[in-house]
């Protein structure tokens, strides 16, 4: 269904959708728009008109802007191609057109990335005729800033063969989540290290106290007291260190097969130390001090409709401030069992309330992603959900996932994209059915490129365009804006590989009151997601 423009909302609404640009920057936001509704005065007007009011990230008007409104995707209604004035404004002018037809919104500019909007008119709501909006232009490697710093406070007496180890990790948020990636938990960069003579590839957000161990007989010295991770720039959050230890023997073992999620369920976590929000600011040194005790909790995961031939991965959150804006990923792990009904064991701090501050994010992925670097093709389905205490046990509220979305094969010079979700939740080729509307409540659809800079050990993931469609679509056909029908991909210096993904949002309706429909999603009501990405192959 489409989001209906109510009152002051449409601005609210507008001044969100550029969020979809910044679905993949890591930039820190907290909300995501549905797809659009027109109110009726557009259809009751001939040619009735609305304001559109263009800034960029820096809240600067953006001039020479084109707006295109069409009666489809891609095709544009007469004289209904606008160019924004020196402020930022273009005026469009609106057919008399039925209800319930669809329309289609696209933003381009050069230097950023395209976005396109499209949905139905809704009869039903009067809203007002200007609205801002706000796009991001395109990111490069001058955008991106290198973090360092120590832990300090690490546990003391632990055993010679327990190997002790920290991770360095930015919290949470609504786009992190969306996008859930384990990357973001344990990072794909990787740095070299001496252990015993042999050098030894790790990830950069790893930390490693300078420790004398033992592997049977033998001594062995670890060292990687910095974490050393890449971030971007004026990029605002809060930043975690968590620190725990496993038994040296399982670790050796693990590292060789690079299982790093499997050495990360094997970590008992016992210190967590964070910083309030701030921003990423030009290479900065970030020390963390672990002054917050980690317990175990006994909690009862219950999951619903998970889909066949995944694992599911287990992380507890955690509320620092009780607004939920940001959430620490305190803990993480892997199931093989699929079903995880029953008792599992989740670390949090000490001192949270885990019937108001506690969450847990169970995600479906694929069994290929817990131990591989890069996955070209990828399938996961996920839900937040809350703790609670039933009187006698804490418990997670079941979680229920959303059908996996299937990607079919791009035609880029058509500029189509077919996707559809499975009756049945499993992997396999995509269906001829699709499950009803009511399963997802929009999609959202990122071509985007992966760049990386070997010298600088990073990567750069930068949309080319975004497109938001409703729960009815079946593909996402973007307009042409021109150019001979192609679409055309940023230049960069570094070599590109390029990416299309669809996302199925779901939110929980309860955090609404009963008053109709909030206009975002928000950590407070994001409930369940479904993502497909898949390699891009160009002509």
């Amino acid at each position: 269904m489409g989001l209906s423009f109510k009152g002051n909302s449409v601005r609210t609404m507008f001044f969100y959708m550029f969020f979809f640009l910044l679905l993949t920057t890591g930039s820190a936001f907290s909300s995501v728009i549905m797809p659009f509704s027109l109110h009726k005065d557009f259809v009751q007007n001939r040619a009735a008109e609305m304001e559109i009011h263009l800034i960029d990230n820096e809240a600067r008007p953006m001039e020479n802007a084109l707006i295109q409104i069409g009666d489809a995707p891609g095709v544009p209604f007469a004289d209904n191609q606008m160019i924004t004035n020196a402020s930022g404004i273009a005026t469009v002018s609106i057919p008399e057109i039925a209800f319930d037809q669809e329309l289609s919104v696209t933003i381009s500019a050069h230097g950023f990335a395209h976005v396109t909007f499209s949905g139905k008119i809704d009869s039903t709501h009067v809203g007002q005729h200007k609205f801002s909006l706000q796009i991001h232009r395109h990111r490069d490697f001058s955008d991106i800033r290198t973090v360092t710093g120590k832990f300090s406070g690490w546990p003391q007496g632990v055993s010679k063969s327990r190997v002790e180890i920290g991770l360095f990790l930015p919290s949470f948020n609504v786009e992190t989540l969306v996008g859930f990636d384990l990357g973001n938990l344990i990072s794909p960069r990787m740095e070299e290290i001496s252990v015993a003579g042999r050098t030894v590839q790790v990830p950069v957000n790893l930390v490693l106290p300078t420790q004398s161990k033992r592997y049977g007989i033998f001594p062995i010295r670890l060292s990687k007291p910095n974490f050393n991770i890449p971030l971007d720039a004026q990029m605002q959050n809060r930043f975690l260190g968590a620190a725990g230890s496993l038994p040296m023997r399982k670790l050796v073992n693990l590292a060789q097969k690079k299982d790093y999620l499997s050495i990360m369920n094997l970590v008992e976590f016992t210190r967590i130390g964070y910083t309030d929000m701030q921003f990423v600011e030009g290479n900065p040194n970030m020390p963390i001090s672990l002054s917050t005790r980690l317990v175990q909790k006994k909690l009862e995961n219950k999951v619903a409709n998970f889909p066949s031939g995944l694992d599911l991965v287990a992380m507890s959150l955690f509320d620092p401030d009780t607004t939920l804006q940001t959430l620490l990923p305190v803990d993480i792990k892997a199931a093989k069992n699929p079903a995880l009904t029953g008792h599992m064991q989740l670390a949090f701090p000490e001192n949270a309330r885990l019937e108001s501050d506690a969450y847990v994010f169970n995600a479906a992925v694929e069994q290929r992603q817990l131990t591989q670097d890069l996955i070209e093709d990828l399938n996961f389905s996920a839900a937040l959900t809350a703790v609670t205490w039933n009187g006698s046990k804490f418990e997670v509220t079941e979680s229920e996932f959303l059908p996996l979305v299937h990607l079919g094969e791009a035609d880029v010079n058509a500029r189509v994209f077919p996707f559809a979700i499975a009756v049945a939740p499993t992997l396999g080729a995509v269906p001829t059915t699709r499950a009803t509307p009511t399963q997802a409540e929009y999609f959202v659809f990122n071509l985007y490129s992966i760049a990386k800079n070997a010298g600088e050990k990073t990567q750069l993931r930068r949309v080319i365009w975004s497109a938001i469609v409703p729960s009815s679509a079946q593909e996402v056909r973007l307009p042409d804006l021109g150019r001979g029908g192609g679409i055309s991909m940023p230049e960069m210096a570094h070599p590109q590989t390029f990416y299309w993904e669809v996302v199925a949002i779901r939110r929980n309706m309860s955090h609404n009151g009963g008053s109709g429909w909030d206009s975002t999603v928000s950590l407070r009501n994001l409930r369940q997601v479904s993502h497909a990405r898949k390699k891009l192959t160009l002509p």
